[in-house]
């Protein structure tokens, strides 16, 4: 019976160990399992904010793609306007240079007609100087004729004169 006592007594030490050991265990598992439920929460929040910034951050970079693409159309139509621009300005300077050619051909024109009459006019000034010079020969010697006749006539009339008295 002693031996059975210690036995009991043995396994009651062994209940009491094991009981201790059982109740450090609940405690511990329960403290891990309320850190396993914080850690739960702490990733259900983390993910909960990841999907949140993913959604924010998908949607500026939805923004941002339809705002390039909106810029690039805008830049596509910028570029085909200036295009537009250069070959209306390209077309514009080949009819200018048309246009310079043609005037051109007409100063060339021009210039040969001045040239021309620029030549006949001195060759008119010539001639009108040279005119003028044999007009006043003329007049000189008209004059001078004059003097001459009207001495005659005077002599005549004197000689008549003389002959009647």
């Amino acid at each position: 019976m002693d031996s059975r006592d210690d036995e009991i007594t043995e396994l009651k030490i062994k209940l009491s160990d094991a009981l201790d050991q059982q109740e450090r265990h609940t405690v511990e598992r329960d403290s891990l399992q309320k850190q396993l439920d914080e850690m739960i929460d702490q990733w259900r929040n983390f993910k909960e904010e990841a999907n949140q910034k993913y959604e924010q951050y998908s949607k500026r970079i939805n923004q941002a793609e339809m705002k390039n693409q909106e810029n690039n159309r805008e830049l596509i139509s910028e570029c085909e306007k200036q295009r537009e621009e250069t070959e209306a300005m390209r077309n514009e300077r080949q009819n200018s240079k048309i246009e310079m050619h043609k005037l051109q051909v007409k100063l060339d024109g021009y210039m040969r007609d001045y040239e021309r009459y620029f030549s006949e006019n001195k060759r008119l000034r010539e001639l009108v100087n040279t005119i003028r010079d044999e007009k006043d020969t003329a007049i000189s010697e008209l004059n001078r004729l004059k003097v001459i006749y009207h001495d005659r006539v005077n002599e005549l009339n004197d000689e008549c004169n003389i002959k009647i008295a």
